[in-house]
């Protein structure tokens, strides 16, 4: 990659995208050291992918090559990390829509599990007993036999390195969430779908896939028997590219890795290399690695440069939102209703630089907030996203209509903020009025919408005139303080889910959405039934109340009204967690049966996705219970 990079660096066009595959192996670290400039400038952006998105072989150099499958989806970290949205956006466009997913920072593209975790743990499976001068019978399958010794050892070197990335996200929230980083199982299913015959277990996903088919292990003849080949690329490369890159990182971050020790301490000896040395990453070797250590990094602050949440930077003036994206971008929103999150949403985008307008047909709703932000000089925000540099600021919306043809037909976006059962009426009410290529964001998504949205404008999004998207969860948190004059903006959440109608327009409607919110990930899901199966608040309320309330029999009265969430308690946890795993089986189901339709790992478990929306927010992660009760 290096020589690339220095060869084209004379010759890249302002704005250029440059897309490395596989994006693993210390590329970023490269990638920083001869376009440094360039990406820190905004000229061109570099985005590191995985998987390699093609099965394929060349048939005859120059004349004929085999393409047997793109992969199903692809994950994407960027440098400079705020274009992650904008590159996954263009590559989706590239491969045909498939989904792109942006990770928050490039070390989760190091993390990930690839090769690095599937390599070492197979040939420790295969060869964890070798010593010099043995000879094996045969060369086997390297996926058709694989067995349980191997998948225990690779689960174990996953455990390790999701339990890395778990603890970056928690020191330093704001880098990424944890699922971005996923287990070698889910992985593997999400990737292959459709290709697994036995999805059971680790080792069925391996020996019944077939994009694994007819892979020898890394072998040679000696003799009449087999040994095995140090000089291939499963050692020469999987070894100082990947796993020392899980080693190096996991000592940055201070977390223990057994089995990453144990597997690396045995293979380096018979490679004639020395790694690890003394439990540590420091060995005569290092500098032929990819690890951080090689290219002088020394603490978690260096590795996570590019991306640190404010904290970690140094400020010279309070961070203050801005525009992220250039001018022919279109800047016209439109909100709808006058509730918490319009409160919020009028004086934000408007700060933002966007022309902002509201229709809000319920009664004189739209009078009543008009003659409150008048009188107030603007709609007053309490802007507490960052809790060290509170802003307030002011700001009244161009247009507050009860007429939806006053502030409709220049929206870009249109954001329906409002109750399921308000959102029939909306729709009927804009739908005169919407302009070719505008997008709605309904928030949130659940609560059957998709349903009136096919209803209402089936024929609009058929014919491409407009674009519907569902958002999980809902994006605030925040209060009205008093009506048309002040709100109170706590927070908004870490990451998002986004499935749209037509579901084609998923990427685009998620790159959209990110540009609005700041950069902040938004992952867009196959067919909007992922947004109806996730884990909100149909599978929190109705658990808890259970919890609370499974005894209850009419005639029956409690001593006290307990706080809903601090008192949470592990008979709750129990019947949400049951709920949890019903809601996912049936998401899963729904993609074997119908390969195509989406990922399984789109649709997560409960605690995994609380940790992920409220990041930095939750005391303590150990349990179900705590993820609630100390949140």
């Amino acid at each position: 990659v290096k020589g690339v990079l220095l060869d084209i660096k004379p010759h890249l066009k302002q704005g250029a995208i440059i897309y490395i595959m596989p994006g693993q192996g210390g590329v970023d670290f490269i990638v920083k050291e001869v376009l440094g400039e360039e990406c820190r400038s905004g000229k061109v952006s570099v985005a590191g992918i995985i998987p390699m998105p093609l099965n394929c072989r060349i048939e005859e150099f120059g004349k004929k090559v085999q393409l047997k499958a793109f992969k199903a989806s692809y994950d994407l970290a960027a440098i400079p990390a705020r274009d992650a949205p904008k590159c996954a956006f263009a590559l989706s466009e590239l491969l045909a829509g498939r989904p792109v997913h942006p990770i928050g920072n490039y070390v989760g593209i190091a993390l990930h599990a690839s090769n690095p975790n599937i390599h070492p743990g197979r040939l420790y499976g295969l060869f964890g007993d070798y010593k010099p001068g043995k000879i094996y019978p045969e060369n086997p399958l390297f996926y058709e036999t694989w067995n349980d010794k191997s998948s225990e050892w690779c689960q174990k070197i996953s455990d390790e390195r999701v339990k890395i990335w778990k603890t970056i996200c928690e020191k330093v929230p704001g880098t990424g969430e944890p699922n971005q980083v996923p287990g070698l199982k889910q992985y593997i299913e999400s990737i292959y779908a459709g290709q697994i015959h036995n999805t059971s277990t680790l080792s069925t996903v391996f020996n019944t896939n077939d994009g694994f088919k007819g892979f020898g292990s890394p072998m040679k003849k000696e003799g009449d028997g087999w040994v095995p080949d140090f000089q291939s690329r499963y050692f020469t490369e999987d070894f100082p590219e990947g796993f020392c890159m899980y080693k190096g990182i996991a000592d940055l971050v201070g977390v223990e890795t057994p089995t990453i020790d144990l597997i690396l301490t045995h293979f380096q000896n018979l490679m004639g290399k020395e790694y690890i040395k003394n439990g540590k990453l420091a060995g005569k070797d290092v500098g032929e690695t990819k690890s951080p250590q090689r290219f002088g990094i020394k603490s978690l602050a260096d590795l996570l440069r590019d991306g640190l949440p404010t904290e970690m930077v140094p400020k010279e003036e309070p961070p203050k939102p801005r525009r992220r994206f250039s001018k022919t971008y279109s800047a016209n929103i439109c909100i709808c209703g006058a509730g918490n999150a319009a409160h919020v949403f009028i004086p934000y985008f408007s700060d933002l630089g966007y022309d902002v307008s509201v229709f809000a047909g319920f009664k004189d709703e739209a009078a009543r907030l008009k003659a409150a932000y008048e009188a107030n000089g603007g709609i007053e925000i309490v802007d507490g996203c960052d809790p060290e540099n509170i802003r307030t600021y002011k700001h009244s919306p161009v247009v507050c209509s009860n007429n939806a043809a006053d502030s409709i037909p220049d929206a870009d976006y249109v954001i329906i903020a409002l109750p399921s059962f308000a959102v029939k009426g909306v729709l009927l009410d804009i739908k005169p009025h919407l302009k070719q290529g505008a997008i709605i964001f309904i928030m949130p998504g659940q609560g059957g919408v998709d349903f009136i949205v096919k209803e209402v404008l089936g024929e609009e999004c058929r014919s491409g005139k407009v674009s519907v998207a569902g958002i999980i969860p809902m994006p605030l948190n925040c209060r009205i303080e008093e009506f048309g004059k002040k709100c109170q903006l706590k927070a908004f959440k870490a990451s998002y889910d986004l499935a749209a109608i037509p579901a084609r327009d998923a990427p685009k409607c998620a790159f959209a959405l990110s540009e609005l919110l700041a950069g902040r990930p938004v992952h867009p899901i196959g067919n909007y039934v992922g947004i109806a199966l996730h884990a909100s608040n149909p599978n929190i309320h109705p658990g808890r109340l259970y919890g609370l309330f499974g005894d209850y029999k009419p005639g029956m009265v409690y001593p006290e009204n307990p706080m809903f969430y601090e008192t949470w308690d592990d008979k709750s946890s129990e019947w949400c967690q049951k709920i949890s795993d019903e809601r996912v089986k049936i998401w899963k189901t729904i993609c074997e049966k119908v390969p195509g339709t989406g990922e399984p790992n789109q649709v997560p478990g409960l605690k995994q996705y609380i940790e992920s929306i409220y990041a930095g927010q939750i005391h303590n992660t150990s349990t179900l219970s705590t993820v609630f009760n100390t949140n």
